[in-house]
């Protein structure tokens, strides 16, 4: 289906036995989770989202920015 696409660059990982549902509490589907780089999480979604929506690639810049500076001594 993501070949149909044109994305082949995006790894597709599965969980059946659901680990990371019970790992992040997910209490329901579809639930998004954005991590920093220490795999800490900086943002959480409930519900479907306009991904490619400007306000929400302003959102995800903004937590990213925000994430990155944590621990950091001004």
């Amino acid at each position: 289906m993501l070949r149909n696409l044109g994305i082949v660059d995006l790894p597709v990982f599965l969980d059946p036995a659901g680990r990371a549902v019970k790992a992040f509490s997910v209490s329901g589907l579809p639930t998004s989770i954005l991590l920093d780089r220490n795999g800490r999480e900086i943002g959480r979604w409930f519900g479907p989202r306009s991904w490619d929506a400007a306000a929400t690639r302003q959102e995800i810049i903004g937590l990213i920015a925000k994430g990155g500076n944590e621990g950091q001594k001004p």
